[in-house]
């Protein structure tokens, strides 16, 4: 499960969708911090994830450096190939990078300031199923990788890494990046405004507003989330852009048209699934925001001169308790 949207205006947010927690914190990364083949992190980062205990190397669900920088790894499972074994952070013997699957959000934020840099550093690395968190598995892995500009999606898959453009900012999970971009065709005549009658010269009345969107999708599947996604991020995106304050709250609610309530998607194994955590990294300030399932309330931390300059990961908590506040 998971939706990842960059809503311009340097704004990336993603949900996470999954039966269980990991024991994810917000972890707050220094430069200079951990390694990254024979160099070491050049780039403060900001993000959710857990840090390997053997080796200190923060592994982030999502993210954001200190040059604006996003990206979110989100679940790809029967899809994701990856190079046999490999130790993390080894130079191959054609100057390779070799990154285990789960570290590789650090290595591109520790590494790139844009886009283009991650494109060109992706062409030089090797994603592999070495283990990379406490001696779990590889876990089967695409991601999307936004600045202010641009938007890329990355699939390690049978027949090498993908690198796709991404004009919506929109990623969910399978089927393969393509599939979803041409099913968007399906909707594009959708639209926020009244619809008008094409249907028979037979005159017809328009009963809702909203009527422009009937079909859109509303199911929780991956392929109904992208089509949905794209919808309410593009037309929200059109309306009154107003404060930074104002855009951020926007874009939780355009996470909120994704989330999934608990209990209304049920594992294999039998275990309810729900959107654990959203979040919001904002380019402009530096500042990440996310909201869990158990607290919605908006909570932030900012990547300060001491994090950027610091000599040790600091991390945060996930409030699990809602804030009510009592009128009367």
């Amino acid at each position: 499960m998971c939706t990842a949207i960059s809503f311009g205006e340097g704004l990336f947010g993603r949900t996470l969708d999954y039966e269980i927690s990991f024991g994810e914190r917000v972890l707050a990364v220094p430069r200079g911090i951990f390694p990254i083949g024979e160099s070491r992190n050049r780039y403060s980062i900001i993000g959710i994830g857990i840090e390997d205990e053997e080796s200190g190397t923060p592994l982030y669900f999502d993210g954001m450096n200190e040059w604006g920088l996003s990206a979110a790894a989100l679940n790809f499972p029967g899809l994701a190939v990856y190079h046999k074994g490999g130790t993390e952070g080894r130079n191959t013997a054609d100057g390779r990078l070799d990154a285990p699957a789960g570290a590789l959000i650090s290595y591109v934020l520790g590494l790139c300031r844009d886009v283009e840099e991650a494109r060109t550093a992706l062409s030089n690395i090797d994603v592999t199923d070495a283990p990379s968190a406490n001696n779990m598995p590889a876990p089967p892995l695409h991601w999307i990788i936004s600045d202010a500009r641009a938007s890329i999606t990355v699939e390690s898959v049978s027949d090498g890494l993908k690198i796709y453009d991404n004009q919506v900012g929109v990623l969910t999970n399978g089927p393969e990046f393509p599939y979803h971009m041409t099913r968007l065709a399906d909707y594009m005549h959708f639209g926020p405004d009244r619809p008008k009658n094409r249907f028979a010269k037979t005159e017809l009345s328009v009963y809702s507003r909203g009527m422009g969107a009937i079909g859109l999708p509303g199911d929780f599947s991956s392929s109904s989330r992208f089509v949905r996604a794209c919808f309410v991020n593009e037309h929200t995106r059109a309306a009154k852009k107003g404060s930074a304050r104002e855009r951020v709250v926007r874009a939780f609610h355009v996470l909120s048209s994704v989330s999934v309530p608990l209990g209304c998607i049920i594992s294999d194994e039998g275990h309810p699934v729900s959107t654990l955590y959203t979040s919001v990294a904002d380019a402009e300030t530096l500042t990440y925001y996310f909201t869990t399932y158990g607290c919605p309330s908006i909570r932030a931390v900012r990547l300060t001169d001491s994090i950027l300059n610091g000599e040790t990961i600091r991390s945060f908590e996930l409030c699990s308790d809602a804030n009510i506040q009592a009128l009367n």
